[in-house]
């Protein structure tokens, strides 16, 4: 009766061949979600700057299970950086990521660190299957002369089911791979796509009333609590805002 139970777990195996293609959804969620408390918050010429150097918990809560992939060790971590900008001035104002004294992460790499390998996914499908076939194979076969030898009808039979659903699993295996490859694919690129989104990565132009929430990210080893960020006026560059953001206290500035 074992054989029949482990020819039952196999052929439950090909019968649920197209759930094991799924690939862990990602949801894209608004930085506006987190409902976090800033670090540093300052105001000058009515534009208020925000800015908060998210925890491990927050990267988890923005980018699902991802998020872990900016703290892992073996990929030199790198810290996030939300930014939230409030312009209520009557003036356009320009931020620009080279307007900040950080060495910042490009969107890509970021991205590619939150990415899962469509080789590592192709390959561990083929890698189950193959073990799959192969004790398929090995206990029909096994099953298949027992049965002849002590004249079991039933053992002969069930045999002859095993080694039918070799040739199943050997062809759906390489199909389960392709399809699973395809959807990390395009789970990847959402992915990148929502850190681009996210990312200041560009020249941006703040209107009046209008808030600009962004993120930057920095290498663990380019880090540091304190940095400047600098906007100036989009029809005069001499009409500068410096601040000097400090992230290891709360601090409120206003100016005079």
């Amino acid at each position: 009766m074992g054989f029949f139970r482990i020819l039952g777990v196999y052929l439950a195996i090909i019968i649920g061949l197209p759930s094991c293609v799924k690939t862990p959804k990602y949801r894209q969620k608004s930085l506006e979600s987190l409902h976090t408390r800033f670090d540093y918050a300052a105001a000058k010429n009515n534009v208020m700057l925000r800015a908060k150097k998210l925890t491990k918990e927050e990267n988890r809560k923005l980018f699902g299970i991802r998020g872990k992939a900016l703290s892992r060790e073996s990929n030199i971590p790198a810290y996030t950086i939300y930014l939230s900008i409030h312009n209520l001035s009557n003036k356009l104002y320009v931020l620009s990521p080279d307007n900040i004294s950080l060495t910042l992460e490009p969107y890509q790499k970021i991205a590619k660190r939150m990415q899962s390998s469509t080789v590592v996914k192709a390959a561990g499908t083929l890698a189950g299957g193959t073990v799959a076939s192969i004790i398929t194979a090995g206990g029909g076969l096994y099953a298949l002369f027992a049965g002849a030898a002590i004249g079991s009808t039933a053992l002969v039979f069930g045999a002859k089911a095993a080694l039918v659903a070799v040739p199943i699993i050997v062809i759906g295996t390489p199909i389960a791979a392709i399809i699973k490859s395809i959807r990390a694919t395009k789970i990847n690129r959402k992915v990148k796509r929502d850190i681009c989104d996210k990312t200041l990565h560009a020249e941006i132009v703040i209107y009046p009333g209008q808030q600009f929430d962004t993120l930057i990210f920095v290498k663990r080893l380019d880090y540091r609590t304190n940095f400047t960020i600098t906007l100036h006026e989009e029809d005069n560059e001499e009409d500068i805002l410096a601040f000097d953001v400090s992230l290891n206290q709360n601090r409120f500035i206003r100016s005079s």
